[in-house]
């Protein structure tokens, strides 16, 4: 079972035959291997001895996998098969699967194998069981464009800047991150000059967002995060309790992604090889459960997001806004501001000057909530909130002048809200209550009249 036949194959270029190991059974219950090298596009991989070209051969096969009950056919349309004589070797595929099974594994799964004629399609599917969905595997198919489209403008600089500034929103830590594993994985290909292309272009973006990103956050894309995906499964493996698991994966849900899930499957491939098998179906049930907090996390989120658009459109198409407003005062939240804002930016992308209507209605809300939001702040924390909506430093030192609340309790906040941001990583309002912070440090210093 899952042992390579040898065929009689024709080359597709130069027509000439040879012969080359097939696999018509992928069963990785017995060969966990066969799934990384599906995975990584080597298997049913063939080269020409006659004219060099290489490539997977579209030849049909079963990929069999006990663990999580998958039974899937390939069956490429290049076969060239009738369809009678497809559904003929699909029974052939399945019933050699059943076969090699004892009787006691023969589950109803294998009887309704699921058929995909591309094989992207049933590498997605593989993927799915492991906890990488279609949306993680687009976002990085998106992040590897972007790093492919920086790469032919790289001559080009007026293209590179401008593919830059339409794109700076994207260049977060997950890029950075996909752009050093594509440079690591040319340089143990042997690939040298692509892999210091890639760090080249790595280094320009660093040094083009420098200017216009927190230091701290230049800091961590140049370096490390505090945590990697590597870190968060070593403690994630160290939690025995399970409200303890939720909290850390609700902090952690960022870099709960296709990478993270990607380790994950290799630790347990790992231990399988080794076989503990004890640890890694541990594992496996850990992968499970993940999935399971990620999922009611996301859509929680999903219906978080949904109530703030509903509020939004409500407050927008009201006839005095502001009381729509009061009378909702507590779900006026940061999700309420971020989709505001979001709603605010696509309309000036679409067309400033056709959605002017729209983007000063929107500015009146976000004015609105504000002022709504603030009214129910402390006095202190009110104050401090109007220092940093204060348009230039003139104006806050006015303010300062005859501030409402004692300047030892406006001292003590304004540090408070330092730690807090900075542990939150917002570093430009950090810097504001910095600044805040040095003008109260020289009122208190200044000679009292």
């Amino acid at each position: 079972m899952s042992s390579a036949r040898r065929l009689s194959v024709t080359c597709p270029n130069c027509k000439r035959p040879f012969m080359a190991d097939i696999y018509h059974i992928v069963d990785v219950g017995r060969n966990p291997e066969l799934k990384w090298q599906l995975l990584a596009g080597n298997l049913n991989v063939a080269q020409c001895p006659h004219c060099g070209m290489a490539g997977i051969l579209g030849m049909p096969f079963a990929y069999h996998d006990p663990d999580k009950e998958l039974l899937l056919i390939f069956m490429p349309n290049e076969a060239g098969l009738s369809a009678n004589d497809q559904q003929k070797l699909i029974g052939s595929l399945t019933q050699e699967v059943m076969l090699s099974l004892p009787q006691e594994k023969r589950k109803g799964y294998l009887f309704q194998p699921k058929t995909f004629m591309l094989l992207d399609s049933l590498i997605n599917a593989v993927l799915a069981a492991e906890g990488i969905t279609p949306e993680m595997l687009e976002e990085q198919r998106r992040r590897q464009e972007l790093i492919n489209s920086f790469l032919r403008m790289k001559d080009d600089e007026k293209a590179f800047q401008m593919l830059l500034e339409q794109n700076k929103e994207r260049l977060d830590y997950e890029f950075f991150q996909t752009l050093t594993a594509m440079a690591e994985a040319m340089a143990q290909a042997g690939d040298e000059a692509g892999a210091n292309l890639l760090l080249g272009l790595r280094a320009k973006l660093l040094k083009a967002i420098a200017p216009e990103r927190p230091a701290e956050e230049v800091a961590r894309l140049e370096e490390e995060q505090p945590m990697t995906r590597e870190d968060l499964l070593d403690v994630i493996l160290e939690i025995e309790d399970e409200k303890e698991l939720e909290a850390m994966v609700a902090l952690a849900r960022p870099l709960i992604d296709y990478s993270f899930y990607l380790l994950l499957a290799e630790r347990i491939q790992a231990f399988e090889k080794e076989g503990r098998v004890d640890e890694a179906q541990k594992l496996g049930r850990l992968r499970e459960r993940l999935l399971e907090i990620t999922e009611r996390l996301d859509e929680e989120a999903r219906q978080a997001l949904r109530r703030a658009s509903d509020l939004l459109r409500q407050v927008y198409h009201a006839e005095h806004p502001e009381q729509v407003i009061l009378e909702h005062i507590n779900e006026i939240d940061d999700l309420f501001f971020y989709v505001l804002s979001v709603n605010m930016e696509q309309a000036v992308r679409e067309d400033a000057q056709a959605n002017a209507p729209a983007i000063a209605k929107l500015r009146r809300i976000a004015e609105l909530a504000a002022d709504a939001v603030e009214q129910r702040m402390p006095p202190a924390l009110r104050f401090v909130n109007q220092l940093l909506r204060a348009g230039s430093d003139e104006e806050r030192r006015r303010m300062l002048e005859n501030p409402p609340v004692p300047h030892p309790e406006l001292m003590e906040l304004v540090g408070a809200l330092i730690r807090q941001f900075q542990a939150d990583g917002q570093g430009s309002v950090v810097r504001k209550l910095e600044m805040v912070r040095e003008m109260l440090e020289h009122k208190a210093e200044a000679p009292q009249a």
